[in-house]
């Protein structure tokens, strides 16, 4: 019966065409006090061997239902729930079955956190990225609620938890627990035949769950972020679980979205607003906060009056006084000379408008008309106003025309009013077009301001809501044919940004043959010979020199006479690594036609050094001493700390990089910091390299920092790392690193930290692009390493150097984010049993890359 035969089973089934229901809760009871424990147990086993045997392949066919749905729910923990929810084919023939996102739910049924080994994470982490990255249509926002309204919760649990990120999964959630919470969903629920009680149907669950999703979501949110749409959604949500008698989870997402700054202030205010009284004083702190930015430029003025004007829509303590001090603000602007003054007066009047319309109304005309002129005699204008609305005129005109509309007043006159020369901007985009979508957007607003619009089912699923409603058994039939015509079949996807990092990981540990059909090299080109040569790289970095150097010629053989330096570069450097000095320095030689392909050239050259180091050190030499020509000029040029990191990098070629001759010791001391020098206007990267070498074992006969590098660290403890600066050479590292400016910079970091603390061994690549992490940062990591630093790495005061614990626990918190392509140069050194079972993974699933490789940093490195 659970293989379904004559399509009847003892399992819950969902809204499958032709299915039969032949369980409920009572029968369950029945089947519990008929047998006894011994009983049980033997058809557990059989169970088990059972399964067993569709996942061996020992039998042929379509694997039934219950083994792709229900089997890993019985499971609950241990090794055989990692071995069938990972295993790929059975995540295939989920697939196959049109149940991809059943194959992405059951992936949350693994045990998380410290629980999770790296083997583990690793895994979930690769097949998480494989499944969402097939090519399927994304889910519609609609199915998850009409699964709800057809009692089907599971299933719309299962859509809602599909979603690509964590905001889209709670803000989801929260859709069905609305149904959930209507009399709509439990009419339909008494009219459906397939409802379970064991299914996670219940309301308050769901809320709980999506609160979970929600905080995950705020947590993974850099503090310096842009505003995201995703996290505005999830304010709403927050407020809709209040409103659905979820209170108290509704107010938990609440207070996760409100220290975002990827949410808007409006959505914040309210969202504080709604958790009063508790959320009292952070208002009073941000109305401050809006008094201190009010003092500041124009970027400043503008935030502190749409901050201010927020707070006043939402009727905040004190809000009649905030209206007096928007006033104020505007009565001490002037329009008419001054064009900035022009979005400042339409923010401060869209401001007023409740409760001082007519206030409003005038200020609102005097911004209008200072743009009227403008049009009309633009040769008149200042070159400041000029350049504002070459620069600015879109952003200035949605302010203004959304103000206007505010309080009812029309904007065609002032948008009929541009002059063609000024519709277009410096990128070519029409100005006018946003103008018009907020008139499109404030159509329907009250007179009070913009008015919220509930979103409703599209055009394909609004008979099917109603009938749902009204007729629930024709309602549930035309849902799945709804969802069968949506699902269809998906296919695989490339392996976007992992496929080059598990390649060389696969390389080092000695799969090289599984590394070469991952990434596909195609032949005669750029990515296939760059991608065979990180193979070789791999193989050189697992002491298999004999495969590294056939896959090096191999890469040769694939560039089909190309000439881009960084290829070739690459090339030579996978020879280097080799011993095979000839050929190494062919592949990175050349003349360079730009400035930039000479300094690329440059770069593959020094790498090739490196490369030779251990097996001809005085062609390393020779390469190192070349190098060194171009530095004494290079010190008399302003900015000369910007070489720094380069020439630290020959270090590398060195046979001991702690005691370098004399040319590079007086090299590294023309380029750090004398010993009066002040180091505050300094690249990061260079404060870093010196910082280094004063905490290193390299006698170089440079001027130690001291307590400069103290005063460096305060002066910019507050400002967001750019990408590819490593908080490693500094105190508090992996607390440095979430402050990176993005999820992928924190991820990046943390994977730089792990690095160092687990010891993994580094090669940097000749050029940017063929590794996950920045060049820059790889090799501060290799001269870490060979310089025998005494780095503390986020353990202040312990001058712990290494500590693979904390490494392991930095990588699972990479791999469990979206980024976790940082986590796989480590696993070699910390998981290498996990490998093996990537690839399969990969290859099994179809994915197949072409050489692919990310785009090059967009901070070049020094």
């Amino acid at each position: 019966m659970l293989e379904t035969a004559w399509g009847r089973g003892l399992v819950p089934d969902d809204l499958s065409a032709g299915s039969h229901v032949f369980a409920d809760r009572e029968l369950l009871r029945t089947a519990w006090e008929k047998t006894g424990p011994d009983l049980r147990a033997e058809c557990v086993r059989r169970l088990h061997a059972w399964a067993d045997s569709w996942l061996t392949d020992e039998r042929a066919g379509t694997m039934p239902r219950y083994l792709l749905s229900y089997y890993p729910g019985l499971l609950c923990e241990g090794s055989r729930l990692e071995q069938y929810v990972l295993d790929p084919r059975r995540q295939r023939r989920l697939v196959e079955a049109g149940r991809l996102d059943e194959a992405l739910t059951q992936l949350d049924l693994l045990p998380d956190g410290e629980d999770r080994t790296p083997e583990v994470a690793a895994r979930v982490a690769l097949s998480r990225a494989v499944l969402s990255g097939r090519t399927r249509p994304a889910v519609p926002l609609e199915l998850p609620r009409l699964f709800a309204l057809a009692g089907d919760v599971a299933r719309a649990r299962q859509l809602a938890l599909s979603a690509a990120d964590d905001a889209a999964k709670a803000v989801r959630l929260v859709e069905v627990v609305s149904v959930l919470s209507g009399a709509e969903a439990q009419d339909a629920s008494e009219a459906s035949d397939t409802s379970d009680d064991s299914d996670v149907s219940d309301a308050g669950e769901l809320a709980r769950a999506a609160v979970r999703w929600a905080e995950r979501a705020a947590e993974a949110t850099p503090p310096f972020a842009e505003q995201d749409d995703g996290l505005e959604e999830l304010a709403k949500a927050g407020r809709t679980l209040i409103t659905c008698g979820a209170e108290e989870a509704g107010r938990a997402v609440l207070r996760a979205v409100i220290p975002c700054e990827a949410v808007s202030w409006a959505s914040r205010v309210r969202a504080a607003q709604a958790l009063a009284p508790e959320r009292v004083e952070w208002l009073t702190e941000v109305s401050r906060y809006a008094s201190v930015l009010a003092e500041g430029g124009f970027d400043e003025q503008a935030e502190a009056l749409e901050i201010w004007g927020e707070m006043i829509k939402a009727r905040v303590p004190g809000d009649v006084a905030l209206r007096d001090v928007v006033k104020d603000s505007c009565d001490a602007l002037e329009p008419s000379t001054d064009l900035t003054h022009v979005d400042l007066v339409a923010l401060g009047a869209g401001a007023l408008t409740s409760g001082r319309r007519d206030q409003a109304r005038r200020m609102v005309k005097v911004a209008e008309q200072a743009l009227l002129d403008a049009f009309a005699a633009p040769e008149a204008l200042s070159p400041a106003d000029r350049a504002h609305l070459d620069l600015e005129l879109s952003t200035t005109l949605v302010r203004v025309v959304q103000a206007l509309h505010d309080v009812d007043f029309s904007a065609e006159k002032l948008l009929a009013a541009v002059p063609p020369e000024l519709r277009r901007d410096t990128l070519g985009d029409d100005v006018l077009e946003q103008a018009n979508s907020v008139k499109g957007r404030s159509a329907g607003s009250s007179s009070k301001g913009r008015a919220e619009v509930a979103v409703g089912p599209g055009p394909d699923f609004v008979g099917i809501e109603e009938e749902l409603t009204t007729h629930p058994v024709r309602g549930r039939h035309l849902l799945a044919e709804a969802f069968a015509r949506w699902e269809g079949h998906s296919s695989a996807s490339g392996a976007q940004g992992w496929g080059l990092p598990l390649a060389q990981a696969l390389a080092a540990t000695g799969y090289a043959e599984e590394a070469v059909r991952l990434v596909g090299c195609p032949p005669d080109s750029a990515e296939g010979a760059g991608a065979l040569a990180v193979v070789a790289l791999g193989c050189a970095a697992g002491g298999r020199g004999g495969e590294a150097l056939r896959y090096a010629e191999e890469a040769a053989g694939a560039t089909g006479g190309l000439a881009d330096p960084a290829v070739r570069g690459l090339v030579g450097q996978a020879f280097a690594h080799t011993g095979a000095a000839e050929a190494a320095e062919e592949w990175a030689s050349g003349e360079g036609r730009t400035g930039k392909e000479r300094e690329q050239l440059e770069r593959a050259q020094a790498a090739v050094a490196v490369g030779l180091g251990p097996y001809d050190p005085e062609a390393a030499a020779h390469i190192v001493g070349r190098h060194l020509l171009g530095v004494n000029r290079a010190r008399l040029v302003p900015g000369r700390e910007r070489h720094l990191p380069r020439i630290m990098g020959l270090l590398l070629a060195l046979p001991d990089p702690r005691r370098p001759g004399s040319e590079v010791c007086v090299a590294l001391q023309g380029l750090c910091a004398g010993p009066a020098e002040s180091i505050q206007g300094w690249d990061m990267r260079a404060v870093l390299s010196h910082a280094l070498l004063d905490v290193s074992g390299c006698r170089s006969g440079v001027v130690a920092l001291g307590g400069r590098l103290d005063r460096w660290e305060r002066y910019v403890a507050s400002t967001p790392l750019p990408e590819g600066v490593l908080p490693v050479a500094v105190p508090g590292a992996r607390a440095v690193a979430g402050r990176a400016s993005t999820a992928e910079g924190r991820a990046a970091a943390l994977a730089a930290v792990a690095t160092y603390l687990a010891g993994v061994p580094v090669i940097v690549p000749a050029a940017d692009g063929w590794a996950p992490q920045d060049t820059s940062v790889l090799r501060f990591l290799a001269l870490a390493d060979a310089l025998g630093t005494e780095v503390n790495a986020g353990n202040a005061g312990t001058g712990t150097t290494r500590d693979e614990p904390e490494a392991r626990r930095l990588v699972r918190e990479v791999l469990a984010g979206e980024h976790w392509r940082y986590a796989l140069p480590l696993l070699p050194r910390l998981a290498p049993e996990a490998l093996p079972r990537l690839a399969e993974s990969g290859l099994v699933h179809g994915v197949a890359g072409d050489g692919e490789r990310r785009s090059p940093s967009r901070v070049p490195s020094p």
